[in-house]
This record gives C-alpha cells, structure tokens and sequence, in this order.
C-alpha cells in the first residue's frame, strides 16, 4: 500500500514545497527592497507592443486620482535598463520623477508570469491580482500601504574606540561597506582602510602618495595656464619656502558604490601684481577602489561658470556613481557670505554643474559670535529620482527636486522661535533615513541626549521617539538595516567612538 503511494507524496511534497519557496522568494524581495506588504508592481516588458504600454498609460491617468507614486512600483529587467529613460516618456507617459524604480531579474521572473507588461495588486505580501492590459477592465482597486505601526528599535551590537587606534580624535570617517570604514587622520592626512570585524588597519594610504604625483597633478590642474605652470614646478623644486604649506592634502573623503573618492587640495603659488607670492590651491578629485588603489583623478573647476560660486566640498554626497550634491563657496565681491544657493548637483566625470535651489534659514546666522562665516551642514537624500535634503541646523526637510520643504513634527523646536546659537544650541540632526515605510530621525532635542525618532514614510505624523544615546553623534550612515554613528565630541573628554546599531 505505502509503496503504491509513495509517488503520490512524493509529488504532493514537491508540490508544496514549491509553493512555499515561491511565497518565500516573493516575500524575499519585497524585504530585500524595502518594500510595504501592500504595493502595486507594474512589471514592464521591454519588448512589449506598442498598445499594450498605451493601455496600461491609459490606465494610469484614468486612475490618476487614487495613482500614488509611494504605492507604486515600476519594475524592470535588467535587459530593458537603457531603456527606461525612454520607455516612460515615449511608451508609459508617466512622469519618471518620484517613481520607485526596481531593476531585478529574479524578482520580476516572481510576479510576471505572462510574459508582457503585468500589474500585480500585493497585499499582505502575496499576489491578490494581476492584471494585463487585455483583462484591466477588471482592475477594482489599488493596494494602498498606509501608515506603518511597527515601532523599531536599535540594537547596540559593538563600540569601537578609534581614537586608541589611530592616536587622536581628529578623525573624519565614512563607510565603505557593511565590514569596512575609510579612516583620514586630519593631522597626517593619511587615509587608512579600518576593518570592522578584526578592528584592525589594513590599508594605509600615505599623503606621500600624492605629493609624490606632485608634478603630473600640476601639469592636470594647470594645464590652461603655462606661464604659472612653469614658475609652480620650478619653485617648489628650488625653494624652500615654497614647502612651508603642504604641497597635497586631503579635504575630505567620501564612498559610494564600494568606491573611495578623495577631495584633494593641490598647492599652488601665484605673483601677485605686487610681486608677492599668494599662496592658493587647486581642487582634484580622486577616484579609489575599495582596495584604496588610485582609478582616476579629475581636475575640478574652480569657478562654476557665469557664477561668483566656487565648489568647496565642505559636503559632498554621492547619489549615483560620480555624481554628487557638492556644497558651494557662495560669496559675492564685497565677501559677504549669500542665502540663496549652498549646493550643486555635480559631475565629476563630465563637469557638468546644476546649481540647486537650497539655502540657508533666515534663522541661520550668517556670522558667529566670533565674527567668521558660519557653515551649515547639509545632507541628502536620494529617493526615486527626488533629491531631499536638510541641514543638521533646521527642522525642516526639503524638496529639493521640488523646491518644497516641510517642518519635521515634534522634532523639539518651533521655526518661529529657534535660536541656534542660545536656548537650542544643542539642537541636532545627525541623520533622517527611509527605512521600511518609515523615516527615521536621529537627532538632539537637548543636551548630551540623542533620539531616535519614527515617522510615517511621508513624515506627516510622529509614530514613537527613544532615546538612543547618552552623547551627540556628528554624523551616522545607514546600510540595510545597520546604522553607523560616529560619536567625536564628548563633554565628558576628548573622544572617537564608532557605534555600530541594528535596526530591528
């Protein structure tokens, strides 16, 4: 008897085994990619006819009042991605700005099971409806993901004192990768590889490195002025105090993509019409692998053309392979410092610069107390093609792309009566990041106490706030779930801690 159906089981085995791996892969990308269990995919064929795409564009805006792009998914093979651009102007008529655009082969091969353009209706996770342009007419409504409740926490999982490693707190920092962080001493201004999982130096990039390019990054930088480019390799070989700056240092040091980029600052002297020399420098990006081995040095402009503006990259931040948000030197002939625009979308393959509407509060004094220029750091965030940004001074998020930007609810201080350099000098924002549907605050609403706070995804309504930290952290970066903050100012003493947190 057992041996008559024991193909049977074994059929049936497999047949729910199948069936459960299937649902498991699904719910697999929709947590690989952050997605809400309730969201609407459009898996677009990249060969489809020309009717099916007009239908399914049809579709859309007869259903444009209830079409919500945070609901919303369009996703794509990997074959169809140079086209996408095309795809959704000439095909979809869909405005591509805002839109939540997936590339993954396996995940598509999950919810498109028809071979053309597919909307597949998620809800709780599974596939309650899929429709094709043919049988839309039945389409009754849309998932709709809405406020997520889940309250996260964040789990301490390791402190790593940098300073005892590296012999002083002068130390900026950005991750690389899930196990490694890219180190600059401020002093030397080496660059060193830190393993997070060994806590060891692996990789010590000297600033030797560049000075001993010395002569080739001259001839890049300026190259458009010989005249100076012969008096510059001719003094620094012969003088002596032509060496009393650093011939090369580093500005700052950024990743992206499991890539290193370095702001190199380059010595350069200038006569004057007095005959004096006038120290300067010209700005050099580098390009490094994750190895620290030099890929590629671009030349920066020093001026944005038809602008008094000048890139400084006091900020820069990477939102795709060579392109950053870089901040702006914005003064006018008279050396006041303006309001109107403090950052650039910036290129440093091509150097091509869009300067970007986003500038500082009228709360926001342009001079401090001692009578310098103040800075303000800025941030940003790059999400389905809107650029949002915010400064750790403000309590307001901003649309860039949009030109809009909305108070930040319970965030501990009133626009209208914030004074940053008195009653909320403590005010501070080291990071604001989607995460799941929701968007998380880590900021100081008073002294020595940071917070961790929970919005809804469109930041409209505060869901719990906990504090996180008995300190300030002076920035924080976020990879899947884990969130790095570095800690490298302490009323306590002199400090750089590295904080590693899980999200969950």
């Amino acid at each position: 008897m057992f041996k008559k159906c024991f193909p049977f089981f074994i059929f049936f085995f497999i047949t729910i085994s199948f069936s459960a791996a299937s649902e498991k892969e699904l719910s697999y990308y929709i947590k690989k990619h952050e997605l809400s269990e309730n969201i609407n995919i459009l898996s677009v064929f990249g060969e489809d006819c020309v009717n099916c795409y007009y239908g399914f564009s049809y579709f859309l805006k007869e259903h444009k009042d209830e079409f919500k792009k945070e609901d919303f998914v369009f996703l794509f093979q990997k074959s169809a991605e140079n086209e996408i651009d095309n795809i959704f102007k000439f095909r979809l008529g869909v405005d591509k700005i805002g839109c939540r655009i997936i590339i993954d082969d396996a995940f598509y091969d999950q919810v498109n099971k028809n071979g053309i353009t597919t909307l597949s209706i998620i809800e709780k996770g599974k596939i309650a409806e899929r429709f094709t342009s043919k049988d839309i007419y039945k389409f009754k409504h849309f998932a709709q993901s809405g406020a997520q409740t889940i309250n996260y926490n964040l789990i301490n999982l390791d402190t790593i004192n940098l300073m005892s490693r590296f012999g002083t707190k002068k130390l900026s920092i950005t991750l690389l990768n899930e196990s490694k962080i890219v180190v600059q001493n401020k002093y030397t201004n080496d660059v060193s590889l830190f393993d997070l999982n060994t806590k060891r130096i692996i990789k010590k990039l000297p600033i030797s490195a560049f000075t001993e390019k010395y002569d080739s990054l001259l001839k890049l930088l300026v190259l458009d002025n010989p005249e100076n480019l012969e008096y510059n390799l001719k003094q620094y070989k012969e003088k002596t105090f032509y060496k009393s700056f650093p011939l090369c240092s580093v500005q700052e040091v950024y990743c992206f993509d499991n890539l290193v980029y370095l702001s190199l600052s380059v010595a350069q002297m200038e006569v004057d019409t007095n005959n004096h020399i006038v120290h300067g420098s010209q700005l050099a990006m580098v390009k490094l692998d994750s190895n620290l081995q030099i890929q590629h040095i671009y030349k920066i402009p020093e001026r944005i053309p038809d602008s008094d503006k000048l890139l400084n990259f006091f900020d820069c931040i990477f939102i795709a392979p060579e392109t950053a948000v870089v901040s702006l030197s914005v003064f006018d002939p008279s050396g006041l410092r303006k309001k109107d625009s403090i950052c650039a979308l910036y290129s440093v393959a091509t150097n091509e610069i869009k300067i970007l509407n986003f500038g500082y509060e009228s709360f926001m004094p342009l001079k401090g107390n001692n009578g310098y220029y103040n800075y303000y750091h800025f941030d940003v965030l790059n999400e389905n093609n809107l650029i949002k940004g915010y400064f750790n001074r403000s309590p307001f998020i901003y649309n860039i792309s949009e030109n809009t930007k909305r108070l930040i609810p319970d965030i501990g201080v009133d626009p209208k009566t914030i004074d940053i350099n008195e009653k909320d000098k403590f005010f501070w924002i080291s990071k604001i990041f989607p995460f799941q549907n929701s968007v998380f605050v880590i900021a100081n609403q008073k002294q020595n106490e940071t917070t961790l706070l929970q919005y809804d995804r469109e930041m409209k309504t505060l869901i719990s706030k906990k504090k996180i930290f008995e300190g300030y952290f002076s920035d924080a970066f976020i990879l899947n779930n884990k969130v790095y903050a570095f800690e490298n100012y302490s009323e306590k003493g002199d400090v750089a801690m590295l904080h590693i947190y899980e999200l969950k």
